[in-house]
C-alpha cells in the first residue's frame, strides 16, 4: 500500500506560494483598504487655533510712586518682576481656560448639550478634553479647539452625529476666538476690579485720616484758647523734631547696620576662621578713628550735592574744597583698609586679596552703622527725656503738633495715591491682552490622515508578511536548506 503524503502544516502552501512580487501587491491592497476605510468611514477632524499676547506694560503704581530703594535695586526688582509677573499672568490665563466656568459658558452659548447628547458636566467634560493650552514662547498662549465632523458614509445614510462637517468647521473656530474673548473679559474684570479695591481702600484709609487729622486741629485749637498759648512750640517743636530726625536717622543706621551684617555673613564663608576674627579684632580697634572719618564723609558728600543742586558750578571755592576734602577722606580711609589687610595677609593672593578687601569694607560699615545707631539712640532718648520734662500742656501741645504734622504728611501721600490708583483703574480698563491671531475656519481637516493612514498600512503589512518570507527561506541563516533538499528527495 502506497504510503499516504503528510497533509502539509497549516498556511504552508502560503508560504510556498508567496513571492516578494506578491508580497507588494498585498501590501499596496491593504493599504489601500485601510485609506478606503478611513475615507469614508472616518469620523474627520478639524482644527482651529487662536493666539493671545499678555502685555509687559509696567505698574502706574510703582513707576510713579517710587520707594526707597536705590535706582539700581528698584530697576534689577523692577526686571525681575516683570518676568514673574508674565508668567504668573500665563499660568492665571490657563487656569481660566482650564477651568469650567468659561467652559460652561461657551457650552451653553453654542446650545453643545442637544449637539453632543450629553449632560450639561458631559459636554463641558468633551470640550474641555478638545481644547489644547500651550504656552507662545512664554509671553502668550495658543489655544486649540478640535471637533470632529461626519464621516461620509454617515452622511449618504443619513445617520446622526455630534456635528457635520462644516458646523465642525465654522464651530471649532468660533469656539476658540470665544476663548479668547473671554480671557480678555475676565482678565479686565478681575484687574478692573482690585483696581477698584485698591481706591476703595485708599478713600476709606484718606477719610480716617483727615478725621483724626480734624480732631488734632481741635484739639490744638482748645489748648491755644484755653491757655492762652501764644508761641508753645517753640522749644517743644525743637526737642520733637530733634526727636522725630534722630529717630529717622536710627532706622536708616539700623537698615544699614542690617545690610552690612547680612552681606558681611556671607562673605566671611569666603575665609578661614581664624583671618575672620583678625579683621574683626584690628576693625574694633581702629573703629573710634573710623567712624568720625565716616560720618564727616558722609556729612561732605551731603554739603557738595546741596551746593551743586544750589547752583554752584563745578569750578565754585566752596565745590573744590569740599571734593577736596572728600577726596582726603577716602584716601585716607583706604590706607586704613590696606593697613588692616596688610596685617592679616600671610602671602599675596589676588583672589583671596579681593575677598578679604570686601571683608574689610563691610567689616568698617558695619562697625559705622552700629556706632551710629549708638549715637542716634543716645540723642534720641536725651531729646524724648527733655520733651517729657516740659509742662505737661506745652508737651501735649508739642505732641498734637508733631502728630499734625505727621498726618499731613500721611495725607499728601494718600491723596497722591489716590491719583495713581484712578490712573490704574483707567489703564485696566483697556485690557492687558492682545490678540495676536484670530482663529480662522479650516480649510481641511487636521486628521485622520488618509494617506498617513495608508503609507503605515503598507509598511505594515509588507513588514510582518516580509519578515514571514524571509523566515521561511531562511535569509537570515547561513545555513544550506538542507531539510529541504531531503524531503524533496524523500
Amino acid at each position: 500500500m502506497a504510503e499516504a503524503h503528510k497533509a502539509p502544516p497549516p498556511g504552508k502552501d502560503f508560504w510556498d506560494r508567496l513571492t516578494w512580487a506578491k508580497l507588494l501587491t498585498i501590501s499596496l491592497l491593504g493599504a489601500v483598504l485601510a485609506g478606503a476605510l478611513v475615507y469614508f468611514f472616518g469620523e474627520p477632524q478639524f482644527q482651529a487655533k487662536a493666539s493671545l499676547l499678555v502685555s509687559d506694560r509696567p505698574d502706574v503704581m510703582a513707576v510713579i510712586a517710587g520707594s526707597s530703594t536705590t535706582m539700581a535695586q528698584a530697576g534689577t526688582a523692577g526686571a525681575l518682576s516683570g518676568l514673574l509677573g508674565t508668567d504668573a499672568a500665563l499660568a492665571r490665563l490657563r487656569a481660566v481656560v482650564d477651568s469650567d466656568t468659561v467652559t460652561r459658558e461657551l457650552v451653553r452659548k453654542y446650545k453643545l448639550v442637544g449637539h453632543l447628547g450629553e449632560t450639561e458636566n458631559g459636554a463641558v467634560e468633551k470640550l474641555s478634553r478638545c481644547t489644547r493650552v500651550r504656552p507662545l514662547q512664554g509671553v502668550g498662549l495658543t489655544i486649540s479647539v478640535t471637533l470632529g465632523g461626519t464621516g461620509r458614509v454617515q452622511s449618504w445614510l443619513g445617520l446622526p452625529g455630534d456635528f457635520t462637517s462644516s458646523e465642525a468647521q465654522q464651530l471649532c473656530a468660533q469656539i476658540a476666538n470665544d476663548y479668547i474673548a473671554a480671557l480678555d473679559k475676565h482678565n479686565t474684570q478681575t484687574a478692573v476690579k482690585e483696581a477698584k479695591a485698591t481706591k476703595e481702600f485708599i478713600l476709606e484709609r484718606q477719610g480716617e485720616v483727615t478725621a483724626k487729622l480734624e480732631r488734632i486741629e481741635d484739639a490744638l485749637e482748645k489748648l491755644q484758647t484755653r491757655y492762652e498759648l501764644l508761641d508753645p512750640q517753640t522749644k517743644a517743636a525743637a526737642l520733637a523734631e530733634l526727636s522725630k530726625t534722630g529717630m529717622q536717622h536710627l532706622v536708616a543706621a539700623q537698615a544699614e547696620a542690617e545690610a552690612a551684617a547680612h552681606s558681611l555673613s556671607i562673605a566671611r564663608k569666603q575665609l578661614s576662621k581664624e583671618q575672620v576674627r583678625r579683621i574683626a579684632q584690628e576693625v574694633k580697634a581702629i573703629n573710634p578713628i573710623l567712624s568720625p572719618l565716616q560720618e564727616k564723609l558722609a556729612q561732605l558728600q551731603v554739603d557738595l550735592a546741596t551746593d551743586l543742586e544750589s547752583g554752584k558750578a563745578a569750578g565754585h571755592p566752596d565745590v573744590v574744597d569740599k571734593q577736596a576734602q572728600i577726596r582726603s577722606l577716602q584716601q585716607q580711609l583706604q590706607g586704613y583698609e590696606q593697613h588692616i589687610q596688610a596685617s592679616v595677609s600671610e602671602q599675596p593672593n589676588p583672589i583671596r586679596d579681593s575677598v578679604m578687601t570686601n571683608v574689610i569694607q563691610l567689616e568698617i560699615s558695619l562697625a559705622g552703622a552700629q556706632a551710629q545707631k549708638a549715637r542716634y539712640e543716645t540723642e534720641t532718648r536725651r531729646a524724648s527725656a527733655q520733651l517729657a520734662s516740659l509742662p505737661p500742656v506745652v508737651r501735649e501741645y508739642a505732641r498734637l503738633s508733631w502728630e499734625r504734622e505727621l498726618q499731613t504728611g500721611l495725607l499728601t501721600t494718600l491723596t497722591q495715591r489716590l491719583e495713581l490708583a484712578s490712573i490704574e483703574e483707567q489703564r485696566e480698563s483697556s485690557g492687558k491682552l492682545q490678540p495676536l491671531d484670530a482663529a480662522r475656519v479650516p480649510e481641511r481637516k487636521s486628521g485622520p490622515s488618509t494617506t498617513l493612514t495608508s503609507g503605515v498600512a503598507f509598511l505594515l503589512i509588507a513588514g510582518v508578511l516580509g519578515l514571514g518570507l524571509a523566515r521561511r527561506r531562511r535569509l537570515f541563516s547561513p545555513e544550506p536548506l538542507v531539510n529541504e533538499v531531503a524531503e524533496g528527495e524523500g
